[in-house]
Order: C-alpha cells, then structure tokens, then sequence
C-alpha cells in the first residue's frame, strides 16, 4: 500500500515521518497504527532501491504527554533519523522485531515482488 493510505499517515507527526523517511516513494508493506488525540503509528517500507524502514512513535495532545511537543520542527526531524531502522533485502532476517507478523509480511513481499 501507498504510505497515504495507512492509517499512520493520518496521525501526528506523520508529515514529518513521511518527509524525513521519503516514505512517498515506499510501498508500506506492515502496519500497526491507532489514530487519535493520542495514539501510535508503527510502519515498515520498501523503499525503490529495496531498502526496509521501519519506524514508529507515540504522541499525545499535549506537552504531558508527546515529547516531540516542546521541540522544534528539526529537532523532531533530527531524532526520527537517529531511531529509524534501515535495513537492506538480504539482513532483514536479522532484525528481531517484537512482532513476527511484520518479519512475514517483509518475506511475502519479497517473494511476491522478485
């Protein structure tokens, strides 16, 4: 799926996401995201050149209770950079998510998109 049609693109601080990552150019091929005032949006992509990001973040409707709140917009920017995990077509496997279901779904892409 396009990174428009996930839910995450409708949370806070997508807009960022999508921008700092290029995630307009990604086919989004996991998703576990919650939107709301406050919520979570986790996502891994496919980028052209087979790369697989996976990035998520929790934010909130106040300074309470979103960190990114009392930053600037670089700074936010800065700190998706330093947390996003990159990874090529061939380590995938050894990226160890909490969740198997998203290791499934990059090894289903793959195998559908040789």
């Amino acid at each position: 799926m396009k990174w428009k049609e996930t839910v995450a693109y409708s949370c806070r601080w997508s807009e960022l996401v999508g921008e700092v990552l290029n995630l307009d150019n990604a086919e989004i091929v996991w998703e576990d995201s919650e939107c709301d005032y406050q919520g979570r949006a986790s996502i891994v992509a496919v980028t052209k050149d087979n790369k697989i990001i996976h990035y998520g973040w929790t934010y909130g409707s106040c300074s309470g209770c979103d960190a990114w709140e009392d930053e600037s917009v670089e700074e936010v920017k800065e700190e998706i950079k330093k947390t996003t995990s990159i990874l090529d077509k061939e380590n995938y496997k050894y990226y160890k998510p909490s969740n198997s279901a998203m290791i499934e779904k990059i090894e289903s892409y793959f195998k559908e998109n040789k």
